[in-house]
């Protein structure tokens, strides 16, 4: 496979909690996404932290180029709750990206 059907097939998941921007967790996603928009890989993020919008806008600044990165507010649903739910959740996004054919970068 050449590196572009290999970035249009796959895709990683991940969840994500953040009380504040400050926690070293943030930084390791920050690196994560820097490293998936890299190797052209797309990286679906379900994120439950407190202020997502908070963090999706410092995430986005830090990475710059966010057509690899799906940053998403974790569902409020009882199915999407704790970090099984979001898991789930991540899930269901890439599946739904994938089914869907959805244009590509």
């Amino acid at each position: 496979l050449s590196r572009e059907q290999i970035s249009q097939r796959t895709c990683v998941i991940t969840v994500t909690y953040y009380p504040d921007t400050t926690d070293i967790r943030f930084q390791l996603a920050i690196k994560l996404c820097k490293l998936a928009v890299e190797q052209q890989l797309h990286l679906f993020i379900v994120d439950g932290s407190p202020d997502h919008r908070a963090v999706k806008k410092q995430l986005t600044d830090a990475v710059g180029s966010t057509s690899y990165i799906h940053f998403i507010e974790q569902g409020k649903e009882p199915c999407h709750s704790g970090k099984g739910g979001a898991l789930r959740q991540a899930i269901e996004e890439a599946q739904e990206w994938i089914e869907d054919g959805a244009e590509r970068p």
